[in-house]
């Protein structure tokens, strides 16, 4: 109960629960559920070492395919003199075609391996005949984490959730302020650019980088076209969409390989996007640890703690607790509602 009270509100609120609740004579203060939380995080963590050692308590079914949708964030580290912040990375699996379990780590924890989570894909069914793919960003420290931990070479793919933010980023900065004066007497000086990335996107939509590269080189130009035919003017919104551009084929540059035909993908019924790991990331990370509650962490702390409250938005907590606890009686209340 602590625990579960711990992973879904801040310590001290959970300590002035269970004192309304009628627990007030309980050893219920914000540190013993700390301690609480912290312990059983080590536990399940313990759990996954043993997986990825061959010790594993319960042997799952072997998966035939995994796609793992990973990303990071940072939240603000306790010690000022430290770091300033540092790094969770946190995902969801989709274990033969449907959404599977959670999974959060933070690296710079010291007693983090890269044991753990390959004890956690053992957990979902990894074997080395599961089809494995990721999913990402295009970040090669997160795809190649991954790598590390699969038995046989995994595919790539980049993420059409970014790639869309991206194009969109882009359509707003190739239309350049004019006055109303020049708007009226050309309203539609943009709209080549425009149709120019729709092009842009048709080309990345399909995984033809060769395409997409073109597409940037002549919109470069029309940019640099609209800029001797207009010398001075607004130099710094040029430079933005020039910069825009650049960077954004430097992004489908180092990332040409992952690029896949995201029509064949969908057609077969494949994730194409990170969207629902953006979701596990607000939900698992950002509503505990950063946006509703401005608080400063340790690496430590935050780690088992977000071990907890995966497994509580995973409806596993209680199983888990059970393994290592083999006379726990019940389940709890707690854990019978999953967190949306």
């Amino acid at each position: 109960m602590f625990a579960e009270l711990g992973a879904r509100m801040p310590y001290r609120a959970a300590s002035r629960v269970l004192k309304i609740c009628g627990f007030g004579d309980m050893r219920a203060s914000h540190m013993a559920i700390r301690r609480h939380t912290v312990a059983i995080g080590r536990e399940l963590e313990a759990q996954r070492l043993d997986a990825a050692d061959g010790q594993a308590v319960q042997v799952p079914e072997t998966a035939k395919s995994l796609v793992v949708g990973i990303d990071d964030t940072y939240v603000k580290h306790r010690e000022h003199l430290v770091a300033r912040q540092f790094q969770v990375t946190a995902g969801r699996i989709e274990r033969n075609g449907k959404l599977g379990a959670r999974f959060v780590f933070v690296s710079s924890n010291p007693g983090w391996t890269d044991s753990s989570f390959d004890g956690f894909l053992l957990q979902q069914g990894m074997k080395r005949n599961t089809v494995m793919r990721v999913v990402t960003d295009g970040d090669d420290g997160l795809r190649n984490f991954v790598q590390r931990s699969s038995p046989r070479p995994m595919e790539s793919q980049l993420d059409w959730f970014h790639i869309g933010m991206r194009l969109e980023l882009l359509r707003k900065a190739v239309v350049i302020p004019v006055t109303y004066q020049e708007y009226l007497e050309d309203p539609h000086a943009f709209d080549p650019a425009q149709r120019r990335i729709s092009r842009l996107r048709d080309a990345l939509w399909r995984g033809r980088s060769w395409q997409a590269l073109l597409q940037f080189a002549w919109l470069r130009g029309d940019i640099d076209r609209w800029a001797a035919e207009h010398p001075g003017r607004c130099a710094q919104s040029v430079q933005r969409a020039k910069q825009v551009i650049k960077e954004f084929r430097y992004y489908v540059c180092g990332n040409r390989r992952s690029l896949p035909d995201f029509a064949k993908q969908r057609a077969a019924g494949h994730r194409i996007s990170t969207a629902h790991v953006e979701s596990v990331m607000n939900h698992l990370v950002n509503h505990r640890l950063s946006k509703k509650q401005q608080m400063r962490w340790s690496p430590e702390g935050a780690h088992y703690l977000l071990q907890v409250r995966a497994e509580l938005l995973n409806g596993t907590l209680t199983d888990a607790y059970r393994v290592a606890n083999p006379r726990f009686r019940g389940p709890s209340g707690f854990a019978a509602q999953s967190v949306h």
